[in-house]
C-alpha cells in the first residue's frame, strides 16, 4: 500500500522529501469533500504510474465541509486557502523548484481555488486542469472571481455536468472538453444528483491510464449554444447532436484528453463520446 504523509504547510520533513528536480502535481477537492477520498488517491496512483513526480494533496476539508453544509460559506473559505498555497509554492521555489513544471488539478470548487493560486502567481504555474469547475456563484461572474485562461501558462477544463447548477457551462480554458456534450452523462440516471459531476475525475483518471483513448473533436459552438438554450427540450436529448462521429481520428485533427493535452498545438472547445463503463473508451 502506498504511503501518504501529512505535513504542515512548511516543515523540515517536507523540505527533505520534496525533490525540486521533479515535476510537481497538486490535487485538491471540492465542496463537502477531503483530500483523501477515492478521487484524489486514485488520481495520484495513475499519475505516479506514468510520471516520476512529486504529488501534493491539498486538503481544505475544514473549509469545504462547513458545519451547516452551506455552499456559500465554503466559497468564502476557499478564498483563504490559495494564500496558503501561494506561500508553499514560493517556499518550494526557493528550494529550487520550477513552477512552470507544476500541474494543478482541482475538482468543482477546487478548480476555482487553484485558479486563484495561479492568479497570485501570474504566468508562473505551468498547467491548471479543472474537472467540471463549479458553476454556482462563478458562471457569469467577472473573471476576477473565477478561474480563467491566462492565469496559468495552460488551462484545460473537462465539462461533464455543464449548465445543471453544478458544473460550469462556459469555455474558460485554453482547451475545454465537453464529454458526451458536457451536459449530462448517459450512465447517470436523471435523479442521481452529482453523478455526472463526479464522472469528470473518473474520465480524467481513465484518460491518464489509457493515453489517446479520449480524443476530442472540435466543437460546433453555435450548435452547442442553440441546443442548450432550448429549455423546452430535455438537455439529455440535446447531447447526441453535439457529437458528430464515434470513429477514430488522428492527432492532427483531434485532441487527446489527459496528461498529453498540452503537447498538442490545438486549442479551443472539443467534444468526445464515451462508453458507459470503465475504461469508457469508445474506440
Amino acid at each position: 500500500m502506498k504511503e501518504y504523509r501529512v505535513y504542515p504547510v512548511c516543515s523540515q520533513q517536507l523540505d527533505k522529501d520534496f525533490d525540486p528536480k521533479l515535476p510537481t502535481f497538486v490535487i485538491t477537492h471540492g465542496f463537502m469533500d477531503d483530500a483523501f477520498n477515492g478521487y484524489t488517491l486514485n488520481l495520484t496512483d495513475s499519475i505516479l504510474r506514468k510520471v516520476d513526480a512529486n504529488v501534493i494533496l491539498a486538503d481544505w476539508k475544514d473549509g469545504a465541509k462547513s458545519v451547516s453544509g452551506f455552499y456559500f460559506k465554503a466559497i468564502s473559505n476557499l478564498r483563504v486557502v490559495p494564500l496558503v498555497l501561494e506561500f508553499l509554492f514560493r517556499h518550494l521555489e526557493n528550494l529550487g523548484a520550477d513552477l512552470s513544471t507544476f500541474h494543478l488539478i482541482g475538482h468543482s470548487l477546487g478548480a476555482h481555488l487553484l485558479g486563484y493560486v495561479c492568479k497570485l502567481l501570474p504566468g508562473k504555474i505551468g498547467r491548471l486542469t479543472g474537472l467540471d469547475p463549479a458553476a454556482p456563484m462563478f458562471d457569469l461572474e467577472p473573471k476576477a472571481v473565477r478561474l480563467e485562461r491566462g492565469y496559468a501558462q495552460f488551462t484545460d477544463l473537462i465539462h461533464t455536468n455543464a449548465g445543471f447548477l453544478v458544473g460550469s457551462f462556459f469555455d474558460y480554458g485554453d482547451v475545454d472538453f465537453y464529454v458526451n456534450g458536457g451536459l449530462f452523462q448517459p450512465t447517470c440516471s436523471v435523479g442521481k444528483v452529482g453523478c455526472s459531476h463526479e464522472l469528470s475525475w473518473r474520465f480524467f483518471i481513465s484518460a491518464i491510464d489509457n493515453p489517446n483513448c479520449f480524443m476530442g473533436r472540435r466543437m460546433n459552438k453555435k450548435l452547442f449554444y442553440k441546443a442548450v438554450g432550448n429549455v423546452v427540450a430535455p438537455l439529455r436529448v440535446a447531447t447526441p447532436f453535439l457529437v458528430r462521429v464515434n470513429t477514430p481520428c488522428s492527432l492532427t485533427e483531434c485532441l487527446p484528453m489527459g496528461l498529453n493535452t498540452r503537447e498538442s498545438p490545438l486549442r479551443g472547445s472539443f467534444v468526445l463520446t464515451t462508453k458507459v463503463k470503465y475504461p469508457y473508451c469508445i474506440y
